[in-house]
């Protein structure tokens, strides 16, 4: 029965006697003198016996009645409670709820200043004082106090050697208790024969000392241990207790038996993946992982146990695949890297649970959810940016999340058809977006801009000629791996360019990658020049470049020009490493350096009189050579490229550009459109026709809407 006179209650507590305050306000180590024998209950009501005091405030009425119902059923409020309790619970010495029993032998034998009082008087000098300054009235609220989980005072601990051992412990066997919780069982620890029988009490003590010290935990925990069986909770409480410390050994050693045990909990496969990591042992800890399963599958946070042992194996394999890296074993690597991925993910994909939500996707106004790189911001707005209106266009909706904040990602899944993965390497997040998608059922695509190439034909380190760092170039060949890896979770491949997209068909499930041209900036009226100013040459280059003074090269053709040509003045964009010759051109050279963001140059080209196109004869080169160019007839201003007979046919010679395959003659080239202001003219015309084409779009358009097909396809082959 609720009560129904708190404010009685809260009046009563208030009333605390003149001896009460006294008591609270005497020295701890001053005992009060035994109070004289109370009066008998026929001579005095028991009313009189009991003023009100501190203990109402742990009186509980619906105890009461449950525990007393012979003289407390017909409480019908908290006064009644409290009368009732004054005239038939004092003298019963009744507990005042199910926390607070009271035991005269206990209280006589831990309080020692009351031993020979009679139980009433012991019983009144514990509600009216002890009650209030926290002192037990029972052997269980004293252990329970101390934080000991047992159920009666310890026979094993032998306590009388233990107060000889430590005088200042206390004179009885409580005090000697309370003592050894509170830290002295680091001082004679050693020094105690504790038989068999004490393995609980030990354990006991390890729970006890984990929440404070996780030294003498260990200590408890050890000694239970060599005394018999710990049951593998209080394992798991002692392998805490070893992480803490950072002893991922023996820890480890026992999250693995505690695993194989019926007591095994998410935290248990949290706590093991730390190990593993710190230990290299995660051959060790799959096979955990892959035990609990059965039994955990179904926990609270087994996601979050297997997503943790997913991070653990990745970092054990990111330590052996750097080992190889620092001894130029890049082929390992790399087939290390990509396979234990491949293998990460499926192992993830099998032990997760089943998708929170059922997927309606599939059909084609389903949206599409792209994970990206963001981290460059050319590249993300050419290929994520430029290309939504490709989707707005087919009636698609769409949303894009940063991979380094995957939680967007993972909550939007249960309204996405396709998932797209655009330049983002295999770590432990991207996996689990993938491993993600891929449970759902939705056809997945990896999207790039530039080629994965095999560790076999990377650049060597000297081919950078030391703008980077060792530890850069082996953060670099770490990565490639990882990029290939992630496409080959992948049902398919998207790139803008043909070259590229070929290269991405032998990497992904399905074997075809679909090339999704770039959607140019619409054309834009040529800057004006101010009179009297020099005619500016833009170079720009994304990929690090050298332009060394060597005949053929484009540095050399690019000295010789400046050489024959006083007024030209030349600005460089990008990551372009000049030779030393340059130096004599400094009053005409300006070097940009890398734009932060993706219109970061463009008012600088659209000054220009001339764009130059000068790239590698790579797939990744001449995609970089055509944006270049769309950017520069946007822009209005004539390009010459040096390129490969063959490549980029858009690019019509004496069109749209002045195209030319050796550098002599693309130096030429540039001589002509300086010279030539009509040439410019027409050239910068022609190119502007040409992107303003609308069969560029028309053809980017269709190779998406094949692509979702081919997604859409593969959908129903799976759930068919």
């Amino acid at each position: 029965m609720a009560d129904t006179n708190r404010p009685t209650r809260a009046r009563a507590g208030s009333m605390r006697s003149a001896a009460s305050r006294a008591a609270a306000e005497r020295p701890s180590a001053e005992r009060p003198a035994p109070l004289p024998p109370a009066a008998s209950p026929e001579a005095e009501p028991p009313e009189a016996m009991l003023p009100d005091g501190p203990w109402l405030d742990y009186l509980d009425p619906g105890f009461l009645k449950r525990a007393y119902p012979h003289w407390a059923a017909d409480v019908a409020s908290f006064e009644d409670a409290a009368a009732a309790f004054k005239r038939f619970g004092f003298p019963e010495l009744a507990a005042l709820s199910e926390a607070h029993a009271f035991d005269p032998e206990y209280f006589a034998e831990a309080n020692p200043a009351w031993q020979g009082a009679q139980p009433l008087e012991a019983f009144r000098t514990w509600l009216m004082e002890g009650i209030g300054a926290g002192r037990p009235g029972s052997p269980t609220a004293h252990l329970r106090r101390l934080g000991l989980a047992l159920d009666a005072y310890p026979a094993c601990f032998p306590w009388k050697l233990y107060a000889a051992l430590r005088p200042s412990g206390g004179a009885h066997r409580w005090a000697a208790l309370d003592d050894l919780c509170e830290g002295g069982f680091g001082q004679v620890l050693d020094r105690l024969p504790f038989g068999a029988d004490a393995a609980p009490f030990l354990a006991a003590l390890g729970r006890l000392f984990s929440q404070k010290d996780d030294g003498l935990a260990i200590h408890a925990y050890e000694i239970a241990l060599r005394l018999g069986t710990l049951p593998p909770a209080d394992r798991q409480h002692l392998a805490d207790a070893y992480l803490r410390l950072d002893m991922c050994r023996p820890a480890f050693d026992l999250y693995r038996e505690v695993v194989a045990s019926p007591d095994a909990n998410a935290w248990t496969i949290r706590n093991l993946s730390r190990c593993a990591t710190r230990l290299g042992r995660q051959a060790e800890l799959r096979t955990a992982v892959e035990t609990a399963h059965a039994r955990l599958a179904d926990a609270p946070m087994w996601f979050e146990a297997v997503t943790d042992a997913t991070d653990a194996i990745f970092r054990c394999l990111e330590n052996r695949a750097r080992a190889l890296i620092a001894e130029h074993r890049y082929e390992e690597a790399e087939r290390l890297l990509v396979a234990e991925c491949t293998r990460m993910a499926g192992w993830a994909e099998g032990l997760l649970p089943p998708p929170a939500f059922p997927r309606e996707g599939g059909e084609a106004g389903g949206t599409v959810l792209v994970l990206a790189n963001l981290d460059d911001p050319v590249s993300a707005e050419r290929q994520i940016t430029r290309k939504l209106p490709l989707l707005d266009a087919l009636g698609v909706r769409h949303r894009v999340v940063s991979y380094q904040t995957t939680d967007g990602f993972l909550d939007a899944l249960p309204e996405a058809a396709y998932a797209v993965f655009f330049r983002v390497p295999a770590l432990p997040l991207v996996l689990r977006c993938i491993t993600a998608a891929r449970r759902r059922g939705l056809p997945t695509y990896y999207a790039t801009d530039t080629g994965l190439h095999a560790a076999a034909h990377a650049e060597p380190a000297a081919a950078f000629r030391g703008y980077i760092t060792g530890a850069d170039y082996d953060g670099l060949r770490f990565a490639m791996p990882l990029y290939r890896a992630a496409a080959q979770l992948c049902d398919f491949g998207l790139a803008p360019t043909g070259r590229l997209a070929e290269g991405l068909r032998p990497l992904v499930a399905q074997r075809h990658a679909f090339a999704v041209s770039d959607l140019p900036d619409a054309p834009e009226r040529p800057a004006p020049q101010a009179d009297g100013e020099r005619p500016r040459i833009f170079f720009s280059s994304r990929a690090l470049m050298f332009l060394d003074n060597v005949t053929g090269t484009p540095g050399g053709a690019l000295l010789r020009l400046m050489d024959e040509n006083p007024a030209p003045e030349l600005c460089i964009s990008g990551p372009v490493h000049l030779d030393p010759a340059f130096d004599r051109f400094a009053a005409r050279l300006r070097h940009l350096g890398q734009p932060r963001e993706p219109r970061a140059h463009r008012t600088e080209l659209a000054r220009a009189a001339v764009a130059l196109l000068a790239l590698p004869a790579t797939a990744e080169g001449e995609y970089e050579a055509e944006a270049a160019w769309f950017e520069a007839s946007a822009a209005g201003v004539p390009a010459a490229a040096l390129l490969p007979d063959g490549a980029l046919p858009r690019l019509r010679s004496g069109e749209n550009v002045l195209r030319a395959a050796r550098a002599p003659d693309w130096r030429e080239c540039i001589g002509r459109l300086l010279a030539d202001a009509t040439l410019r003219g027409r050239i910068a015309a022609g190119a502007q026709r040409s992107i303003a084409d609308d069969a560029i779009a028309e053809t980017a358009r269709r190779a998406l809407a094949q692509a979702l097909a081919a997604g859409k396809s593969l959908t129903g082959a799976k759930t068919t």
